[in-house]
């Protein structure tokens, strides 16, 4: 949470979060700070928390007015799992899928992408992934253009392809 100053106030700032929910907790970093200051906000859960979509406001209150926010916080059932993101391009360059991404019948995760790492300011290679673990690991990328010009263009990006007696493969299309 950031704050700003108003008329040049400059005097603490009250720092809560509402509304008081049984098995929610809110822990800011310090409850009380100076205009132009930032705090961090923690929310927190126990298993007592039925699981559904809340509305949480965050408010700064000082001289008699307060400015707050609200944000939406979702709590999943206990059995549900997730994992930490993972970044399958691995590049220091700006890469996007379009329409790139496809999970076969047999679960492997099939991924095309340019990237301009190789080439910034003058175009895109595009690449060819894939991962047999539910994306958790990836393949070597697998260089499909090696014309940047080609594949920078709008008009013609890596994409994958399904055809119904070859299974997905990655290609180049027009458009």
């Amino acid at each position: 949470m950031t704050t700003g100053s108003f008329f040049r106030y400059k005097k603490d700032l009250e720092l809560t979060a509402s509304p008081t929910i049984g098995g929610i907790t809110y822990s800011f970093s310090s409850s009380q700070i100076k205009p132009g200051q930032a705090a961090s906000l923690t929310v927190s859960t126990d298993a007592s928390v039925a699981p559904g979509t809340y509305l949480i406001s965050a408010a700064a209150a000082g001289a008699g007015v307060t400015r707050n926010t609200t944000f939406r916080l979702s709590v999943y059932p206990t059995g549900r799992t997730a994992s930490v993101p993972v970044n399958a391009t691995d590049t220091r360059g700006f890469s996007g899928t379009a329409d790139g991404l496809r999970v076969d019948a047999s679960g492997v995760v099939h991924l095309v992408y340019d990237d301009d790492t190789l080439v910034p300011n003058i175009g895109d290679q595009v690449f060819y992934k894939q991962s047999a673990d539910d994306g958790a690991t990836f393949t070597a990328p697998l260089l499909i253009s090696t014309n940047p010009t080609l594949s920078f263009s709008p008009s013609c990006r890596g994409r994958l392809l399904a055809g119904s007696k070859r299974g997905i493969r990655p290609r180049l299309r027009q458009g």
